[in-house]
């Protein structure tokens, strides 16, 4: 009787979950946390995209622009600065 009332308590908070948190989140934890373990860098431009995406959410100089015009600006300018400071190394493959 006890396993079935632990089978319905953990199935009435997974759906509470679910409501709760957007399939978004999730998939976007379920991206970055694996990648973010491997690779410091990710880790760090995961970070800074954050505090930028913040930053440009509450100066009210970029509140004027829009929300999908700053996450384009943010994905070019932070790609583009990790792409340039931290190259990935191409490995030479044998002929």
């Amino acid at each position: 009787m006890n396993e079935w009332l632990a089978l319905g308590i953990g199935v009435l908070l997974l759906y509470a979950l679910s409501i709760l948190i957007p399939l978004a989140l999730i998939v976007f934890l379920a991206v970055i946390i694996p990648a973010s373990k491997k690779s410091k860098i990710i880790l760090g431009v995961v970070i800074v995209s954050m505090a930028a995406s913040f930053a440009m959410e509450v100066i009210p100089v970029f509140g004027a622009i829009a929300s999908g015009t700053r996450t384009i600006l943010l994905t070019v300018v932070i790609a583009s600065a990790a792409a340039i400071l931290f190259p990935v190394k191409e490995e030479e493959h044998g002929a």
